[in-house]
């Protein structure tokens, strides 16, 4: 980067931003808006110009090996603790842009929790098959505090609120939902398989607008 000449006291400095004073020597590309560094700078032809590094989590444990259900702590591309040793236990992906899944650090019971690249919660995951819930047509399933289900996008947008009892994954743009109703275990199924029970079911679009 290349000063232009300049003073910087007469660029319009935006609020709580860094200011710096450049020419560019190629174009600029696309960034991921999910970032820990943001910069704004000022061109020659004075046109603003935003540069965003990105910042990638990956997961460490004293363990002998990374495996699910051991404990971990996560650093950027720095070397910064960014989630301390022992908060969480490992759950799936060690290395993730946007998103990381992460287990409870409990004995039972432990929740799954959907946290970003700066280590803040954004919510529970629903389980499926002994792990996150998968996404399907962009979303997947997430839980509040009371176990009610909504839907998240890759990105950690909450899309529609958790509000259902039992949920379905969306298919063909609709998703099977119900506001009541009760877990039942499958029969000789050793308390392995289970299933939903509800005498009131209907379907929601991505906007959350009911239809039977």
């Amino acid at each position: 980067m290349r000063n232009c000449g300049i003073p910087e006291w007469e660029l319009p400095a935006p609020k709580d931003s860094l200011v710096f004073q450049f020419t560019l020597d190629r174009p600029t590309t696309p960034v991921n808006p999910h970032s820990d560094v943001s910069v704004i700078g000022y061109c020659a032809c004075d046109t603003p110009v935003s540069m965003q590094y990105d910042t990638t989590l990956t997961a460490h444990t004293s363990e002998s090996h990374l495996e699910i259900g051991v404990p971990v702590c996560y650093l950027n591309e720095r070397g910064d603790t960014i989630v301390p040793y022992g908060k969480y236990r490992y759950c799936q992906t060690n290395t993730i842009k946007d998103l990381i899944f992460v287990y409870e650090n409990k004995p039972k019971n432990a929740r799954i929790i959907c946290i970003n690249d700066m280590g803040k919660e954004l919510f529970y995951v629903f389980k499926y098959d002994n792990g996150p819930d998968y996404i399907q047509e962009g979303l997947f399933r997430i839980m509040n505090e009371d176990g009610l289900i909504g839907f998240a996008d890759s990105l950690g947008h909450v899309i529609i609120e958790p509000q259902f009892k039992f949920a379905y994954p969306f298919k063909e743009g609709k998703a099977k939902v119900t506001l009541e109703g009760e877990q039942k275990e499958v029969p000789e199924s050793k308390r392995e398989k289970h299933y939903w029970k509800s005498d009131i079911w209907f379907y929601i679009d991505k906007k959350n607008q009911a239809f039977n």
